[in-house]
């Protein structure tokens, strides 16, 4: 139940700020690559990767653990660096 109210609280602002990432003539090709792309290599190399670290922390999960940290801070440091799109042009890259 709580693991659902948190996909919800992330899943629901994403379209929003996937989409102010690109400039409107490949706004939704490029949100959609980029979700695409995290989907595929995120969550399709998560299982062998989580099960590759318990076996090399000895079937202890510290390891797995302080790999979910350092994911976590690089995805709050990447999204706190992406700048407001609320004040862009929609027509303009940069």
């Amino acid at each position: 139940m709580l693991g659902q109210a948190l996909q919800g609280l992330i899943f629901g602002p994403f379209g929003a700020f996937t989409a102010e990432l690109f400039p409107t003539e490949v706004r939704y090709t490029g949100a959609s690559l980029a979700y695409q792309s995290a989907s595929t290599f995120g969550a399709g190399f998560t299982p062998a990767l989580a099960a590759g670290l318990v076996v090399l922390g000895g079937g202890n999960l510290g390891l797995l653990g302080w790999a979910w940290v350092v994911t976590f801070v690089v995805a709050a440091v990447a999204v706190l660096l992406t700048r407001e799109g609320r004040s862009r042009d929609l027509a303009s890259i940069s």
